[in-house]
This record gives structure tokens, C-alpha cells and sequence, in this order.
């Protein structure tokens, strides 16, 4: 059998008075995923564990089977990976994200209003930075607003806070300055380290040539940066090692993704016209899709979009996306062997966008394909999802059940 698994980044939500009281995916026109659910098998699943909310890194981990407790250190690593860059021992690896602060230093957008256009000039020039204590560093931008950085020959890693606010601060807020959590007098060097690095960039792009044409179109500059998700590189179990031979392959446009699947051994197609944002082309995500499932038993199809309007508490753009996705999967669907294909849809972890945060919301899943006890469930929401006959299960154990649906997975005992 073939397997196909579509990741719908954040879609799990909550009912929204800008709908009439219905989820983005209840309120959704997706009559090709609603007739995979009537095809199929529904159901709920705690991505990690019920009640406990989760990144967008562990999230995955757990989608692909892994055990989080035992390969996460950090999504700093994990980003740049994705990005294209190695790690050694020692190195200490941070995502990264430009942001904005006024002119007294107090932090107004975390995001600097999703900058996402030359930030290669602005790399260009944080490269440029050289710390007192002489540790060298690698930089790189990463999706939009985004970028990742290693700082290298860090023996032992410390423990310090990140450079940003949390998810709960309500901005504008003070700067959120790194520092030690120990009494170690690493930890506190390398915090040093960081903020070194934090002002010379500040001083970089507060007259930024980038940022003054952004200020001249009524646009937030991006004059100074965050870090966070420090972390070291550990080693993955590869999936097909982990799976009984299974090969894999993703279709997938976000670093953090794009970096676990490398971790995890997992072949990636990322193509022009495919990004982790508004704009990724749908119909080059599916047709990526298509002819990778030729010369692969499983593939994964991850779409971030969803997230990304949760996160700007748009529920009208994230019902439009997931109508986009809902085409896509037609597609795929008028494009592959029906009888035999297992076709599954989860996510990560839920981001309602009346918060604009993740929660521990369990997020509906979908099995459909040939040879299934099908259930009464006619659509793919969160709520039809409560009386779906996968009932409720962990993230990990789904793959289980779609690679054994799809017959790969060898009998426990004689």
C-alpha cells in the first residue's frame, strides 16, 4: 500500500462568532476532505499528551512517531537544519526573529510585521558582527521573519533564558534581555554573549537601509532581533530503521519541518513557489506530492498557512485556507490508485484563533483508503471528530495505525 500524510499546521480551533458559532473547519466548504471522513474513520488525538500544548517542533516529533523526551533539545537545532547548515559538537544552535522596538527600546511587534522581503541584506550585514570573546557564529534567514543562528565551540550548554517575551506577554513590553538561570559562571558568559550579539545587531539595523524604506512606506522596521529554542544537536533513529523499512519522503516548505525530516532521515522536497506562508502555491505542493509517492511507501504533505491565521486571529483566512487545501487533496486524489492508498489528515497541535496561541485542544484526525471499518462520521471537524471510531489517541501511536492500515507493520509475537 501507499500512505499518504497530510499536515494541516494549527488547524485545530475553537467556535468563532466571526462564523456563526463554527470552527474554521466546520465552516469550511471542503467537500473532498469531508468525503474522505465519510469514506474513512475519524477521530481525536493529544498531539503529546491531553491537556499539555505543544510546539510546532514536538508536535512533529510526535507525528512522526518519535518519543519527544528523547530526541528534543531545543528547535533552535532543529531550524538550522532545515535552513541548510551543519552542526558539530559544541555548537549551540538558536532560532531567530527580527523585530521591532521604539525609541525609549520597549519591544512593540515580535515579528516586525512578518517582514519578508530583504532580509538577505539584512543577514548580510548581522554576519558581519565580531563578538569580544571572540566565538564565532553562523547566520542565516529562514522563512519571513525568521532566521537561525550557531554559535560554535560552546563545550558545555548553559543554562540561560531566551531572548524573548513568551507566547503570553502582551506587548509592548520591556526588552526581554537574556540571563543566567544557574549560578554557573557559564551560563552567565554566554548570556553576556547573547546580548552582546542582540546590541551590535540592534546598532546594525537601527539605520538600516531595508528599514528606512520600510519606515517610508508606513512600515514596522525590523531594528533589532530575538532569540530563542537554544538548543545542541542529538542524533535520530532513522524512520526507516525505526519503521520496518518503510521509506519516506515530505512535501514541505517550513525549516522546522523541513529540519526534523532531515534528522529523521526523511527525503524533503521543498520547490519554487512552495513557502511556509500565505502565498505557497497549493497546486506544486500536490503535484510534489504525486510523484513522490511514485518512488516512496509514505509521504507527508505539510501546509502552514492554517497556523499562520490562527496566529493573526484571522478565522475567515484560515476557513479560505483550508478550502485552498481542500482542493489540493482533490489533486492528489484524481491523481493516485484509490485502491490502494491509505490517506491520513492530522496536525500538530491546535491554534485557536481567538487566542492566536497554541492550546491543549486534541486535534481531529482522518484515516480513509481501502479495507477500513468505516464510522457515522460525514466530515472532518472537531466536533464530528468526538464520535469518530479512532476515539482518542496520542500523537505518536497514529502513524502506527496508518502504516499498519497500510500493511507494513509486522506481527507483535509468533
Amino acid at each position: 500500500m501507499k500512505c499518504i500524510y497530510i499536515i494541516m499546521d494549527g488547524v485545530g480551533d475553537l467556535p468563532s462568532s466571526k462564523l456563526d458559532g463554527l470552527t474554521p473547519l466546520q465552516a469550511a466548504k471542503k467537500p473532498n476532505i469531508d468525503s474522505l471522513a465519510n469514506a474513512g474513520v475519524t477521530g481525536l488525538m493529544d498531539v503529546y499528551s491531553p491537556g499539555i500544548p505543544v510546539g510546532t517542533d514536538i508536535g512533529h516529533i510526535c507525528l512522526f512517531g518519535y518519543d519527544a523526551q528523547k530526541v528534543y533539545s531545543g528547535r533552535g537545532p532543529i531550524e538550522a537544519i532545515g535552513a541548510g547548515l551543519s552542526l558539530s559538537p559544541g555548537d549551540i544552535a538558536f532560532r531567530g526573529n527580527f523585530a521591532t522596538i521604539d525609541e525609549n527600546g520597549i519591544l512593540i511587534d515580535k515579528r516586525a510585521g512578518r517582514i519578508n522581503k530583504k532580509t538577505d541584506q539584512l543577514i548580510a550585514d548581522l554576519s558581519k558582527i565580531q563578538l569580544k570573546n571572540g566565538i564565532k557564529f553562523t547566520i542565516k534567514q529562514a522563512t519571513e521573519h525568521r532566521f537561525v543562528v550557531i554559535f560554535h565551540g560552546i563545550k558545555n550548554f548553559p543554562t540561560i533564558a531566551d531572548a524573548y517575551p513568551g507566547h503570553k506577554c502582551k506587548l509592548p513590553c520591556k526588552f526581554p534581555w537574556s540571563f543566567a538561570l544557574d549560578n554557573d559562571s557559564k551560563s552567565s558568559d554566554f548570556a553576556f554573549t547573547i546580548n552582546e550579539f542582540i546590541r551590535n545587531a540592534t546598532k546594525i539595523l537601527a539605520n538600516h537601509n531595508v528599514n528606512t524604506e520600510r519606515m517610508n512606506k508606513n512600515l514596522l522596521p525590523a531594528n533589532t532581533i530575538l532569540l530563542r529554542g537554544g538548543g545542541q544537536f542529538r542524533e535520530f533513529e532513522k524512520f526507516s530503521d525505526k519503521f520496518y523499512g518503510v521509506s519516506a519522503g515530505i512535501v514541505a516548505a517550513e525549516d522546522t519541518v523541513l529540519g526534523l525530516a532531515k534528522m529523521a532521515s526523511i527525503e524533503s522536497i521543498k520547490r519554487k513557489g512552495m513557502t511556509g506562508g500565505y502565498d505557497t502555491n497549493y497546486n506544486i505542493k500536490a503535484q510534489s506530492c504525486i510523484e513522490l509517492l511514485k518512488t516512496k511507501d509514505l509521504v507527508f504533505l505539510h501546509v502552514k498557512a492554517t497556523d499562520l491565521a490562527s496566529h493573526d486571529k484571522l478565522p475567515m483566512k484560515k476557513k479560505e485556507i483550508i478550502e485552498h487545501i481542500d482542493l489540493m487533496i482533490k489533486v492528489i486524489c484524481d491523481n493516485i490508485d484509490a485502491s490502494n492508498t491509505m490517506i491520513a489528515i492530522a496536525s500538530d497541535h491546535s491554534t485557536p484563533c481567538l487566542y492566536g496561541e497554541h492550546t491543549a485542544d486534541p486535534v481531529p484526525i482522518l484515516l480513509s483508503g481501502p479495507n477500513l471499518r468505516k464510522d457515522i462520521t460525514k466530515s472532518y471537524d472537531e466536533i464530528s471528530a468526538m464520535s469518530g471510531g479512532l476515539g482518542r489517541i496520542k500523537g505518536k501511536d497514529f502513524i502506527r495505525i496508518l502504516l499498519s492500515s497500510g500493511n507494513f507493520i509486522p506481527k507483535y509475537g509468533d
